[in-house]
């Protein structure tokens, strides 16, 4: 990451330019389905506690009853319930859990990822705000076409974190800061009433 900055800050007007436009034509399916998630869940404060030395809020999702997805990747959400952690100092996600709440199928028969299947994603604060991944697991069973059955359970551990300054400034998408910071304060109204 520190490296990344490094080669931003040195990048020249043509560099930077060259780059802009190959994030403007990938495609938007990624971003498309982000922008729908405070539409696509019910959330609610189920409580409060602590986690890894931090007072946490935690929240629940459920997927809203009448939710109809605009993008193919939202779609995904229907079958989807999660819990956040989310720090109460920082305002920041330190644990998400995603749990399938009813079989998501890819393709007609293509892949099928069964009812109960569960990913786990832990943060870190690595350097006074910033928050980086720290462990994802996985738990899922899935079939592949109509023959092949797999049973995933799968850990990867981050680390090796360089230091970077809390400073450093954000590199927005193309809509930019202000429209980000409208969907953020539409979201934690939803939260938080």
């Amino acid at each position: 990451m520190a490296r990344s900055i490094a080669d931003r800050r040195q990048e020249t007007e043509a560099e930077r330019a060259k780059r802009l436009s190959a994030y403007d034509r990938r495609p938007n399916w990624q971003r498309e389905a982000w922008q729908e998630l405070p539409e696509a869940f019910e959330f609610r404060k189920s409580g409060e506690g602590r986690l890894n030395g931090h007072s946490v809020f935690i929240i629940e999702a459920m997927p809203r009853q009448g939710y109809q997805p605009r993008s193919r990747t939202a779609k995904l959400f229907r079958s989807l319930k999660c819990r956040f952690w989310v720090d109460q100092q920082d305002h920041q996600i330190v644990k998400v859990d995603a749990e399938v709440i009813d079989t998501i199928s890819i393709g007609l028969f293509l892949v099928r990822v069964a009812k109960g299947s569960r990913a786990t994603l832990d943060l870190t604060c690595v350097n006074n705000g910033v928050w980086l991944p720290d462990r994802l697991q996985v738990f899922a069973s899935a079939r592949l076409g109509l023959l092949q059955a797999l049973r995933i359970e799968q850990t990867v551990n981050y680390s090796g974190y360089s230091n970077v300054a809390a400073d450093t400034g954000t590199v927005y998408p193309a809509e930019g800061r202000d429209a980000l910071n409208v969907r953020l304060n539409r979201f934690a109204k939803a939260i938080f009433p």
